[in-house]
Order: C-alpha cells, then structure tokens, then sequence
C-alpha cells in the first residue's frame, strides 16, 4: 500500500472538518455511546467488584484487528480508516464495509482531544492569548476544539454503530475536566491545554455538554485482549493483573500506570509479566501494542521487542495484527486511507 502523506500535508478544509452539529444533538450522541460502552455484554466487557463496566474488553480472537496509536483532535483519521481498503489476501472491502460484516474489529489507543505537531502548538499558543482575554475572541481555540469534538463525533459514531467490534481505550488526554487524582493529571504542554479546554467547552457549549462529554470519557476501557495481544494506552508502568485492570476505577494507580507511563519508565519486567497473566500459555509470549509518546520512523519496539509503540505524529497509520499469525511492524503498520 502507497504511503499517504501525512496528515498537516494533506489538502483538507479544517474549518470543514471541525463543523459541529448542534450542541444538543451532540451531546446525546456522547451520552449514547457511553450508555453503549457501559452496557456492553459481560463476555465483552467484564464487569467490576461494584457491577459496573469493568476496565478490560474481550476481542474476538478470530478476527483481524486494527490498532490505532492517538487521535489527538483528528476526524481525518476516522474519515480516512473508513474508506481504507482492509488488507485481506482474498478479499476486496473497505474498513467500514469489514465492520459492518463482521469481518474484522477497531482498536484505538486514545487521546481525542489536544492537537500535536507544529500547527498544533502554533494553534494553542494563539488560543492561549485568547484564554488570557477572557475568549473575547475564540477564533483559534473555536477551530481546535470544533476539531476535537468532530473527532470524537465520529468515534461516538462508529461506538453505536459497531458496539462490539469498535473500542476506544482511555489515554492521558481523556480528561475533560482537566481534573488532578483518580488516576489523571491536568495536562499542558504547548499551553495550559487541559485548563483551557475545560474552561472554553462549558463557557461555550454549557455544563450540561461539559459533564456529558466527561461521562463518554468515563465509560472507555482502559485495556483490550485479542489473540495473542493487548493493547492500552502506554506501556504498563508495573506488572499488573487481570483483576487489577477489571476493577482499575477503584484502583487510581493502574489508570496511571496504563496511560501516563513515559518512555524508560517502565519496570522492567511489567510487559513480561502482563503478558503472563493476560494471555493463556498458548498464546505467549504474546505483544502489547501501545502509542502515548511520540515515535520517529513508524514504530518504536521496546521491551525486547514485546511492546510495539506506534505513533507518529502527523501520520495516519494503523497495525494490521492476524489471529493466529507473528505480527511483522514492517508490513504490518499500514497506512490509513485510499492509495494514491
């Protein structure tokens, strides 16, 4: 498959992409979806001690799957995954058309909101003077966030449509209320970003749409188990168990330790005995897939070779993972949508 360009690129209208509908509907559409997440069969989705959706879904072993690393306020990545054509030997479909047949299932590693790369920080910096004025004026910050919820407009979308094929997993950056503790932490890196996020949302699009956009954010896994892999947010930050990451509401460290893990700040034995206590003996020693930090040249592996880091700013990518069959980063991470 012919390389896209990558996405600051790309020939798009961005005030196109971040039209929203109105501020109503969409926030249904995020109550929805979560409602969907939440009552996911528990064959799917396991349950916690309290009876509630649990941290950890079930993939279907015996389907292909596709990883998404982080969104980052992107709604190309969704447009683009539909229409790509899934790379199946004896079969011509696209992604949705694969969906929608039960042919394969979707992954994505988290982190809607938070636009990254050089338009990204260009973007927040003119925001962050426009925070400071009290969104006088909101031109920038109007655009980024449009961005971000178009994104998730999608992802919601695509949750509803495929509730046991799609998954959205938590990252660092599903934190709406910007809030400190429970496992999260307020996040700035070009700006105040997390701050100002919060504060434009319910000046603009009310509290009642801030604290529904906060409960779609609270309803993602954290974790999900295929065939031989898992995929979360980070590289887990210690060993952890199944229980642990099922019941990870009432367990604020796991939440940390699967979506703020830094690069190198891994125990050494966490992804080993993750995999251990994952994966049944046939299936090991298994892969966790994982994006968080940036990577150069596609993917990054880690340790030893049992943790696939792919995201790289800026490009559409995804990894193509077969049941049953060595996962290969060079021509399994494919890039998302039509050849050129």
């Amino acid at each position: 498959m012919k390389p896209k360009k990558k996405v600051e690129n790309q020939n798009l209208s961005k005030a196109k992409k971040s039209k929203l509908p109105p501020t109503q509907e969409l926030r249904d559409l995020f109550l929805e979806a979560a409602s969907s997440m939440e009552g996911l069969a528990s064959d799917i989705r396991h349950r916690d001690a309290q009876g509630g959706a649990g941290g950890l879904v079930e993939l279907d072993p015996n389907l292909p799957c596709l990883i998404l690393p982080d969104l980052h306020a992107r709604p190309a990545v969704l447009e683009a995954l539909m229409e790509t054509q899934a790379p199946f030997e004896e079969q011509d479909l696209d992604v949705r058309s694969g969906l929608e047949q039960g042919l394969l299932q979707v992954v994505m590693l988290g982190d809607g909101p938070h636009s990254e790369g050089r338009t990204g920080a260009e973007r927040w910096q003119k925001a962050f003077q426009e925070y400071l004025h009290g969104w006088s004026k909101d031109e920038a910050m109007r655009l980024e966030m449009g961005l971000a919820f178009r994104a998730m407009e999608l992802v919601a979308r695509a949750i509803i449509d495929f509730p046991d094929r799609f998954f959205f997993l938590k990252g660092n950056h599903d934190n709406i209320m910007n809030k400190e503790g429970g496992g999260d932490h307020g996040f700035y890196k070009f700006a105040e970003e997390g701050a100002m996020a919060k504060d434009w949302t319910e000046k603009v699009m009310g509290p009642e749409f801030l604290c529904a956009y906060a409960g779609f954010e609270r309803a993602f896994p954290l974790m999900a188990r295929g065939g031989g892999f898992l995929a979360c947010h980070a590289e887990p930050a210690f060993p952890m168990t199944e229980e642990e990451v099922i019941n990870a509401r009432e367990r604020p460290l796991i939440i940390e330790g699967l979506t703020w893990t830094d690069n190198e700040a891994s125990a050494p034995e966490a992804v080993e005995e993750t995999l251990k206590a994952f994966l049944p003996e046939g299936s090991r020693p298994g892969l966790i897939f994982g994006g968080h930090r940036p990577v150069a040249d596609r993917f990054k592996l880690r340790a030893g070779g049992r943790y696939v880091q792919i995201h790289e700013v800026g490009r559409m990518q995804a990894a193509w993972v077969l049941p049953g069959k060595p996962f290969d980063p060079i021509s399994g991470i494919i890039d998302l949508g039509r050849p050129e």
